[in-house]
């Protein structure tokens, strides 16, 4: 029962009355209101396997907004190479909705270095990288023509798994460049991150699948963040229930009691 429970809201998401979280409707209300077709974002796949339930889906919801918006991607994992593989899925989210890659988005793949990575992609995209995740030369590439630092960038969006979290992306780029950033997190690193979006250093930011499931409420397009709320939300619903029946039941146990039992 607990399965059936739990894999109808997965398979069929559905819109849920979940309140907005003021930091991620500013990522949604940013990607709606300052960005026009031919901007330029980045965006930082920055997770692994462990961590792709939380933050892949609200890469997915923001590509789906950057699409309608038809607003080109730069990709870049600099912190994992495991980055680069999900990177690749989102240039196919891309791709599936006609767009070309090189023109309307190109992924650079793994860039080693951690912050000295994104210094140096800060300073020059294509002095940096030689070739994208598919081995093309980036010279060939024409969006590279279009964005030559973190200059050209309208908005960095990065994901984060590690202690720094965000730190190196506003030390790097926000403070030099003043280029506007959004992080999105683990749920249990909000609290770390928080302080850097009260000093006006992010422009949003968003605690995973919480923030995926908003952001596909505010797109009208249910995805994997509202599926995963959804299935939390059910299975709660049902293990509330049980309780509730397990201590009916043990109170009509003692009142059908005989008397002088035991």
């Amino acid at each position: 029962m607990f399965l059936i429970v739990t894999i109808i809201p997965t398979l069929a998401p559905m819109v849920l009355p979940i309140q907005s979280t003021p930091y991620h409707a500013q990522v949604y209300d940013f990607v709606e209101q300052e960005l026009t077709a031919g901007d330029i974002v980045v965006m930082a796949v920055e997770y692994d396997a462990s961590s792709v339930p939380n933050l892949h889906p609200p890469f997915v919801a923001i590509v789906e907004h950057l699409l309608k918006k038809n607003v080109k991607a730069v990709f870049v994992a600099p912190y994992t190479p495991q980055g680069a593989p999900y990177a690749a899925q989102l240039v196919e989210q891309y791709q599936d909705s006609g767009k070309e890659y090189g023109v309307d988005m190109v992924n650079l793949g793994f860039v080693p270095g951690e912050e000295r990575a994104i210094a140096s992609l800060a300073e020059s995209f294509k002095s940096t990288v030689n070739k994208d995740y598919y081995g093309n030369n980036v010279g060939s590439l024409p969006l590279l023509a279009e964005i030559s630092s973190a200059k050209d960038a309208k908005a960095i969006f990065q994901s984060s798994t590690g202690a720094l979290g965000p730190l190196g992306w506003i030390r790097q780029v926000h403070i030099p460049y003043q280029t506007p950033i959004a992080s999105i997190v683990n749920p249990e690193m909000v609290p770390s991150a928080l302080p850097y979006y009260q000093a006006g250093q992010l422009f949003g930011l968003g605690a995973g699948s919480r923030f995926a499931a908003e952001y596909e409420i505010l797109l009208d397009k249910p995805g994997a963040g509202l599926a995963t709320i959804g299935a939390l939300t059910f299975a709660h619903f049902y293990l509330i229930v049980l309780i509730i029946l397990g201590n009916v039941g043990w109170m009509m146990s003692r009142r059908t009691k005989p008397q002088g039992g035991k």
